[in-house]
């Protein structure tokens, strides 16, 4: 595990630069900032340094706080999606979740700015669509490392616009199949089924 599992330090970083960089650009706005597309989505952890499930839930808060203080508002399952409204200039972020059911304050700690694309087979590569219910873009590596961009739903299902780490390649993935941890490694002489790309497919547009 401690091989192919990122520390949390590493993966606080990960988050960290996302956010930081969209404050710099003037995308996250200050607190109460309102919700749209262009907002950062990030994924809630309640795993520890080694990956393993520290809490099953990580609690919101009404307003930022210290440790252990502040008014509770919402508990949120360790892998729900989230969409970051404001910041309070530290490390406490706004955050509401894709389906707009649960909103509050957390601690950046908690957050995650990358995840894994897992795919139904998780030892098999995924199909990154140009849009949703589009073309395929490209064949992920099973269980590739994405940045999280932004979120689409299309007849209720969620889509998440993400950027691969590797060539900055912008496309959309269902958001149920986006994981903090990869998933599980090929058998010998595991099949998978192919996934072939559409040469004419474009690049989502953030």
């Amino acid at each position: 595990m401690l091989d192919t599992v990122p520390s949390r330090l590493a993966m606080v970083g990960l988050a960290l630069a996302t956010v930081i960089g969209l404050r710099v650009t003037g995308v996250v706005d200050g607190p109460g900032a309102d919700a749209g597309p262009e907002r950062p989505i990030v994924l809630v952890s309640g795993r520890d340094d080694h990956g393993f499930l520290a809490q099953e839930s990580v609690t919101l808060l009404a307003s930022p706080a210290a440790e252990g203080d502040g008014e509770p508002v919402a508990e949120v399952p360790d892998g729900t999606l989230v969409r970051v409204l404001g910041d309070d200039g530290g490390t406490w972020l706004e955050v509401a979740t894709l389906d707009g059911t649960a909103t509050g304050w957390v601690d950046d700690f908690f957050l995650r700015g990358t995840a894994h694309v897992v795919a139904v087979d998780e030892a098999c590569p995924a199909a990154l669509r140009a849009d949703v219910d589009g073309p395929v873009l490209a064949a992920l590596e099973p269980s590739e490392q994405v940045e999280l961009v932004d979120d689409h739903t299309v007849d209720g299902v969620t889509w998440v616009g993400v950027r691969t780490l590797t060539d900055q390649l912008l496309g959309m993935v269902p958001a149920e199949r986006l994981r903090e941890l990869p998933g599980t490694v090929a058998a010998p002489g595991q099949d998978c089924v192919g996934v072939e790309p559409d040469p004419q497919a474009q690049p989502h547009q953030h």
